[in-house]
């Protein structure tokens, strides 16, 4: 929030975080609302991740889930484990004894302030992207603007969280596998180009590119 809250005022400010994802989410919230605390928005951040951002994940989840399995049947399993998962989890905590089996119940719900929900959404966006267009970017030996997305997508899950580095990594790998060098470029390139605001910050913010927040 604070990192947002500067951007929304023209200012860069330092925080104990990596990552400028959630905060270029949250500035416009911020600066259009005036808030001031993090209890200001936090109505509004419910709500879009509620009954926004959840369910257009569950769609995700369920699309994906066809893709792999091509079967209806257990896309519709899949769906419907991960709109109940959050319940899962509290009767297990409950049965367990697990004495913060209530908040994790209320967190596994996407309802909190903070960047694991949104980072899972772009997570499962760059899978449904990569599995939609698998021909088109994986077989198809022209560059297209198929995975010219697929590189936004999973910059944005890497701007949105550090450690989704793994996903780029992944498809670079697959990308090597298949002997598709220029391919392999390009997809990184324009990872790297959606990526640069980060490198900026942590400039601006801490004197160099490779310097992140995290103490």
């Amino acid at each position: 929030f604070k990192i947002a809250q500067g951007l929304a005022g023209g200012r860069i400010e330092k925080a104990s975080v990596a990552n400028i994802g959630y905060p270029l989410l949250l500035w416009p919230i911020i600066y259009f609302s005036g808030a001031q605390t993090p209890a200001d928005i936090a109505k509004l951040i419910f709500i879009l991740q509620e009954f926004l951002l959840f369910p257009l994940a569950l769609i995700l989840v369920i699309l994906i889930a066809r893709l792999i399995f091509n079967s209806k049947m257990l896309a519709i399993i899949s769906g419907f484990l991960f709109a109940i998962y959050p319940w899962l989890i509290l009767v297990f905590g409950k049965l367990i004894s697990y004495k913060s089996a209530v908040p994790a119940f209320h967190y596994q719900l996407w309802i909190t302030i903070g960047n694991d929900y949104i980072s899972a959404f772009f997570v499962f966006l760059s899978f449904f992207l990569a599995l939609k267009w698998f021909s088109k970017i994986f077989n198809d030996q022209k560059t297209n603007l198929n995975l010219i997305i697929l590189s936004v997508a999973s910059a944005a899950a890497l701007l949105v969280r550090m450690t989704n580095i793994w996903l780029i990594l992944i498809v670079f790998i697959l990308f090597l596998y298949l002997r598709l060098f220029k391919k392999s470029f390009t997809y990184i390139f324009w990872a790297a180009v959606f990526y640069l605001p980060q490198l900026v910050f942590n400039k601006l913010a801490y004197g160099a590119p490779w310097t992140y927040g995290y103490t």
